[in-house]
């Protein structure tokens, strides 16, 4: 039975966006027969629940994140496991922890966003990024493969059920999702929540999904009870389900999206950090979202206009579905697992 090692992490400040892609290439790979062990630094009990309710084993390490040690341990547990591919994700993860990884001699993904690395190591390299070229890459080994742009975009397996659903667009979006990360530790969930509240429209129901590690969890809890028509879900197992209910979305600006796209929501999309910005701008410049730009630069006053005239508009979510279509096919996983096996 062939084994996969997974090293990865999830926090407040990192978000889930990194070990979410990776638990849908873990399913991939458990469907097929093989063995997952994911490599985690000091997650929480949250996240183990996730991981292992999937019947797949989690180690705990404690060395700080693409350190020298990091990278002895996870050669050590690939050992124990005999190994057949390492898979890293994270942008933590540089140049040496690679080159520590090959020289053990171990195969190895590296899944990437943005080509952080001064130089690449690994047998393959993965962005899933409607952006992703190899003018990213002048820096890597010969034998170094790249899987790149959203024919690659990793969707676990709950979202593929709704693979050839056709979507209907109401005059009225009256049924809005609010997704804003796993982490926000910034609480622009509130903020979008007010937002929503002060667009003056009636009759909305709104379901706002929170990660596991979201610090903010009680005071949103708080507000969504208090308020006629919201609901809140945390850490939710059904956002395939859940995005097919949305007439709209509010999100993040990271790999979110991609699952938005693909189940064809009409959605506006927030940059919470740097690595984000080339996805919204590129998916915005295509018609498939509606980009508010980065979160520190963003009024409350825009925000309620921006939310308001999308919640008006059938025409502005028909052509968002509209150029959302087959930009992703749903065989990402399958097409990285092919490489792999």
């Amino acid at each position: 039975m062939k084994s996969l090692v997974i090293r990865t992490d999830a926090g407040p400040s990192i978000g889930t966006g990194h070990l979410m892609r990776c638990l849908a290439l873990a399913e991939s790979w458990y469907n097929e027969g093989g063995k997952v062990c994911f490599v985690l630094n000091s997650a929480l009990p949250v996240v183990l629940q996730k991981i292992q309710s999937q019947n797949m084993e989690v180690v705990e390490i404690s060395d700080s994140s693409g350190t020298h040690e990091d990278a002895l341990n996870l050669i050590s547990i690939a050992d124990k496991k005999a190994a057949d591919w390492i898979v890293i994700d994270g942008y933590q993860f540089g140049s040496d922890y690679q080159k520590m990884i090959k020289e053990a001699g171990h195969s190895l993904l590296f899944i990437d966003d943005y080509g952080h690395s001064t130089h690449y190591f690994a047998d393959i390299v993965l962005n899933q990024n409607i952006y992703a070229d190899i003018s990213l890459y002048p820096y890597h080994e010969s034998y170094t493969k790249f899987l790149l742009g959203s024919k690659y975009v990793l969707l676990r397996r709950q979202f593929l059920l709704y693979k050839n659903r056709t979507r209907h667009i109401p005059p009225l979006a009256k049924k809005i999702l609010i997704t804003l990360g796993g982490g926000d530790s910034g609480n622009l969930t509130l903020n979008v929540i007010e937002a929503i509240k002060n667009t003056g429209c009636q009759g909305l129901e709104v379901i706002v999904v929170v990660g596991c590690v979201n610090p903010h969890l009680k005071a949103l809890q708080k507000i969504t009870a208090e308020t006629t028509g919201f609901s809140l879900i945390q850490d939710a197992d059904n956002m395939p389900d859940l995005m097919a209910w949305a007439d709209m979305a509010i999100s993040a600006g990271g790999s979110t999206c991609w699952e938005l796209v693909f189940m064809g929501v009409p959605f506006l999309s927030i940059i919470l950090s740097d690595n984000q910005s080339p996805i919204v701008q590129k998916l915005h410049a295509i018609g498939a979202t509606i980009s508010l730009g980065g979160y520190n630069e963003l009024s409350q006053r825009i925000l309620i206009q921006s939310i308001k005239n999308l919640i008006e508009s059938q025409d502005n979510r028909s052509l968002l579905q509209k150029n959302q279509r087959k930009l992703i096919d749903g065989n990402g996983c399958s097409d990285v697992i092919r490489m792999l096996t």
